[in-house]
């Protein structure tokens, strides 16, 4: 049973959002693709609330499929392998990923998305919106550094989570080396660098805003897979000299801000609490980071323990480089990146804090104007670590 377009909603506990969610694919696929070539497939990480039976019960005239798997580790990134090889069993030509949570999300995303593979021929359709200052914490201070600073792609949202995929772009994703990692929350920042160094032709389309459930209460856990994620597929590609293959990239002209005109600070009363727990993490280590960090660790030290949040974007891009390097030579041990990951959280916490004081009364573009620093910043101090790598490596030659 072949279908044109499959569209992938991964879940797990999203009972308040999927029935909307879904009715808003079903609208967008029904204006704008024939219903009989498209199916809206959920696949489910076992919900202890009633996301499947809520998504199974929503009418569509899409033909709906749901699917729950049950392999650990669970997670968003074995859903979506598990959603491209339903795709290519039924030898779909596209496939679209909305995220379950989406609040802001319309019929017209169908189209945004998916016009550009089916009339343009492009691989791989990334979004672009406006998010709170407060919140995609990871994207702007470690996902949009690394993929621009490691490809010099300037692509804003890398982890956005609803991308659309051609058939040859996502049956290439199924091949390629994956850890726990990218099973779990560090999916999309691996289809990203995927799609440049896989020779991908990419485009973005622009939502407008994006509002889903805060991510703040998870930012450890998440970071630590996409931190994982990022490192284990961007060591891979320096290894094997993949950046030859570039892909192109038309990137959307004009204003590319992430950030809205929104100052409101939901979660400003939760900060004394993180700052004493990575206070906490990082005195507990204090021997790794003296080893790791070297020079900047006492600076380091000193804003950390005496608990002021002034961890500059220079300071973070600097140890953010120096664990990056470490990873990135041919005898470090892959196996432990998970403990480079815990020892960059609290830090990574601590600039995100930081920068949350910087922006907090900051118009939209001064606070974009921050990241964007960031990124070019990682890129200069990065760049001969890259060249460093790429001359010396065993694999690449």
């Amino acid at each position: 049973m072949k279908k044109r377009v499959v569209v992938g909603i991964p879940t797990y506990n999203e009972v308040k959002t999927v029935q909307e969610v879904t009715e808003k694919i079903d609208e967008g696929l029904r204006k704008y693709f024939k219903p009989e070539d498209c199916v809206i497939l959920n696949v489910d990480s076992e919900s202890t609330d009633k996301t499947r039976l809520i998504f199974e019960r929503t009418k569509t005239r899409v033909l709906k499929k749901s699917v729950n798997v049950k392999e650990r580790p669970r997670g968003k990134g074995r859903n979506l392998i598990t959603i491209f090889k339903i795709a290519n069993n039924l030898s779909a030509d596209y496939v679209l990923l909305i995220d379950a949570d989406v609040k802001t999300l319309t019929s017209e995303w169908v189209l945004k998305l998916l016009s550009p593979l089916t009339t343009q021929g492009y691989d791989f359709c990334l979004p672009l919106y406006k998010r709170s200052r407060f919140e995609g914490n990871i994207t702007n201070h470690f996902a949009y550094p690394l993929v621009y600073g490691f490809f010099g792609a300037d692509i804003r949202q890398p982890i956005g989570g609803d991308f659309a995929f051609s058939r040859r772009f996502y049956t290439y994703l199924i091949k390629q080396p994956i850890n726990t990692a990218i099973l779990q929350y560090g999916i999309d920042i691996f289809i990203t660098c995927n799609s440049i160094a896989g020779g991908f032709k990419s485009t973005e389309a622009y939502l407008g805003e994006k509002i889903h459930n805060p991510s703040f209460y998870h930012m450890t856990p998440t970071f630590q897979d996409v931190f994982e994620s990022g490192i284990f597929t961007t060591r891979n590609i320096l290894l094997n000299s993949r950046w030859l293959k570039f892909g192109e990239h038309n990137l959307q002209k004009g204003n590319r801000s992430g950030i809205d005109d929104v100052k409101l600070f939901r979660h400003k009363e939760f900060i004394p609490a993180v700052m004493s727990k990575c206070s906490e993490e990082f005195m507990k280590s204090e021997d790794k980071y003296i080893y790791y960090l070297g020079k900047y660790y006492s600076e380091c030290n000193n804003i950390i323990t005496e608990g002021k949040l002034s961890l500059s974007a220079d300071l973070w891009i600097d140890i953010l480089v120096k664990f990056i390097s470490y990873c990135y030579k041919d005898e470090f041990d892959i196996r432990d990146l998970s403990i480079i990951s815990r020892l960059v959280t609290p830090i990574y916490l601590w600039r995100a804090m930081s920068y949350w004081r910087e922006v907090e009364h900051a118009n939209s573009i001064d606070a974009e104007q921050k990241i964007i620093y960031q990124a070019n910043i990682f890129r200069e101090k990065l760049a001969p670590f890259i060249l460093r790598s790429k001359e010396t490596s065993k694999i690449g030659g």
